[in-house]
């Protein structure tokens, strides 16, 4: 009961596909789109809620704390990897990483762990 007056909405919020919804309802692609799939980033907060419960339960707590540094440093640097990808994309020079190592070519997983290597 706890869980419907609390989680059940957010949950629900987060598996609707909002891209394919908005395009299949309007004609032109919306950026709301984009908006609503912040939704999905709801659902980090039931992480640290629950980071923090086993927390308190956990007879060495340095591990949990440990395992959430790893995990925002991971988050920063995919963050900035994707900001340097999105810059290089807008730039189109071909002076800039993508065009002087070829990674233009190249699949979107070869290019991401080529990122997340030089912004780690």
């Amino acid at each position: 009961l706890n869980y419907v007056r609390t989680w059940l909405f957010n949950d629900i919020l987060c598996t609707i596909p909002w891209d394919r919804l908005i395009a299949f309802l309007s004609s032109s692609n919306s950026e709301w789109a984009a908006f609503l799939r912040l939704f999905r980033l709801l659902t980090l907060l039931k992480l640290q809620l629950r980071l923090k419960n086993m927390e308190r339960h956990l007879n060495n707590p340095g591990m949990l704390r440990l395992f959430r540094l790893s995990f925002i440093a991971a988050v920063a640097v995919h963050w900035c990897a994707c900001f340097t990808h999105v810059v290089a994309k807008s730039a189109a020079s071909p002076s800039l990483w993508l065009g002087v190592n070829d990674y233009e070519d190249q699949d979107n997983a070869m290019r991401y762990s080529s990122i997340v290597y030089w912004v780690s």
